[in-house]
């Protein structure tokens, strides 16, 4: 892994922690405000449902660069290395068709976002739906970076494997 890509990483772990940090620090004083003083502050609400969304475009790319998102194991286990390969390939250029159809997409409605207002933060739902080509650009760059290793020289784990199947 290159340094940039370790750089990435660093960053988003470190991006993906803080929000939970402040998602559970702000639900906690809610929970606090409602159990002790029978008060509520509602914009807690609405502002965590929005971090949510951001931990989860960039937990996608977390997930992505460690390739680590679920998928089926079964069949390109018992298949030989250059089918696997080609499998894997594949698989890699339909998540990046997948996000270049979210980031165009999601650019396309960007514009619009400034001008809505959240219900109660009353803040520009501009920042929200940023979270979607920010998140599907990550994992763009990092899925190009995967198929690019892929494309490279075979693996341990996979020369191992090779033995292993009959």
């Amino acid at each position: 892994m290159s340094a940039a890509m370790r750089g990435l990483r660093r960053l988003l772990e470190w991006m993906i922690v803080g929000l939970v940090a402040l998602i559970t620090i702000l639900v906690g004083v809610e929970v606090v405000l409602r159990g002790l003083f029978d008060m509520s502050l509602i914009v807690v609400d609405e502002g965590a449902r929005y971090m949510m969304i951001w931990i989860v475009m960039l937990a996608a790319a977390h997930v992505a660069q460690t390739d680590e998102h679920i998928r089926i194991e079964m069949i390109p286990a018992g298949v030989p290395f250059a089918l696997r390969k080609a499998l894997r390939l594949a698989a890699q250029a339909l998540v990046i068709l997948f996000l270049v159809v979210l980031i165009v997409t999601s650019l396309a409605i960007l514009p619009g976002m400034r001008g809505d207002r959240t219900v109660t933060l009353g803040i520009s739902m501009f920042p929200v739906y940023l979270a979607l080509p920010v998140g599907g650009a990550l994992m763009l760059v990092v899925t190009v970076w995967n198929t690019w290793s892929i494309l490279g020289a075979r693996c341990a784990a996979d020369l191992a494997r090779d033995r292993a199947v009959p």
